[in-house]
């Protein structure tokens, strides 16, 4: 299954706004459209942090240059190039800049085969993906506002909330926060921390004392120490009966296999648009099958390409988790794109249009965007 040779890279990086709820900042997005010599295009994005989005840019820009010289490109021919080029010395914005192409030529190859890419991936993919919504907030909530914010995406249907007890809260208080919302939430409503990585590594520990003391219903508990820490996550994994989640910073297959082979992890949340690409993301799943481990894409990237990808790659495994929601993006990302897949009742339906099924608007898209580039192959 080849698409061709690519003739035409073009790179957008939007404004980061403040979200139409005001509940949240929402960062800078980096997509790609690669078109090749047939003249088919293919979408794909980049996870990207502030201050580094030029510089993902200039990689996927070096990278796509790199590839001029084939005639029969493929997403695994792909992959294996991107990690030639990067001599197995992996970093997160190369990574991201191999995925943002990657997953463009998933897209295309669905389009050539007129297949989804759900169905490139497996013979037996599923129709929907249960998803999970992300409450982070850059203006710091109190508990008062975050109940607020559960109360109403329950209301709205979810039945998966995450939630960041340890932002700007002790151990303690955040005990306290995760024991109010619990009494709003139902008993057929799931509940996940977010420990963010505490800058006091003791936090994430006092805080599993209190809950495994109160016997507190807990889904997950996500990123208690740092995903490169595999000796501490180990030791953690170890004290909790909670599913522990980790890897949304980490990219390529050896990582990984390390964190399975030390037993650090329930759950690997590799970034869909962050790991290398999707060749990678299938290995790791394959390798976290073996160990009886799940895999749950981290998403903090738009509600368009990434979670179209995200949403196809779920509906792929058997052994999947819920996907990743950030709520407050939807709405900015339908400005410019018509995704490959709705949420109903806490699932996301997948619309099964061929590759990532979106619909991207150029137009809107530049209108608003800060950076745009575009080169030409020959």
């Amino acid at each position: 299954m080849n698409i061709g040779k690519i003739r035409k890279v073009e790179i957008w990086i939007t404004n980061p706004i403040l979200s139409e709820d005001g509940w949240s900042n929402i960062k800078s997005f980096l997509f790609l459209r690669t078109t090749n010599s047939d003249g088919v295009e293919g979408w794909g994005e980049a996870f990207v942090l502030p201050h580094r989005e030029k510089g993902v840019a200039e990689l996927i820009l070096s990278l796509a240059s790199s590839i001029n010289e084939i005639e029969t490109l493929n997403p695994h021919l792909f992959s294996e190039k991107a990690i030639e080029i990067c001599d197995n010395h992996y970093g997160l914005d190369f990574s991201a800049a191999s995925s943002a192409i990657e997953m463009s030529l998933w897209d295309m190859l669905g389009k050539i085969n007129e297949k989804p890419l759900s169905s490139l991936l497996s013979d037996n993919s599923k129709d929907t993906v249960q998803v999970y919504v992300n409450t982070w907030s850059d203006q710091i909530p109190d508990d008062a506002a975050l109940n607020h914010r559960v109360n109403n995406l329950i209301s709205e249907g979810y039945k998966s909330i995450k939630i960041y007890p340890l932002q700007n809260r002790s151990p303690k208080e955040g005990h306290e926060c995760i024991g109010k919302l619990s009494q709003i939430t139902s008993s057929n409503t799931d509940l996940m921390l977010d420990l963010a990585v505490p800058k006091n590594p003791n936090h994430s520990s006092e805080l599993l004392e209190f809950i495994e003391k109160n016997n507190t219903d807990i889904y997950w508990i996500e990123e208690p120490y740092d995903g490169l820490d595999i000796t501490n996550l180990s030791s953690f994994k170890a004290k909790s009966s909670i599913p522990i989640v980790t890897g949304e910073k980490q990219c390529g297959v050896t990582h990984f296999k390390e964190v399975l082979n030390r037993n650090s992890a329930d759950i690997l949340n590799p970034d869909i648009a962050g790991v290398g690409s999707l060749v990678e993301l299938n290995e790791i799943a394959d390798l976290s099958d073996k160990a009886g481990v799940r895999v749950s894409p981290h998403c903090w990237n738009s509600m368009a390409i990434a979670a179209s990808a995200m949403m196809h790659f779920c509906a792929s495994r058997k052994n999947s988790e819920k996907a990743e929601i950030y709520p407050d993006y939807i709405s900015a990302s339908r400005n410019y794109c018509d995704p490959g897949f709705n949420i109903i009742n806490g699932e996301s339906k997948l619309n099964k249009r061929p590759g990532l099924g979106i619909s991207m608007n150029s137009s809107d898209l530049s209108a608003k965007s800060f950076y745009y580039n575009e080169l030409i192959l020959n």
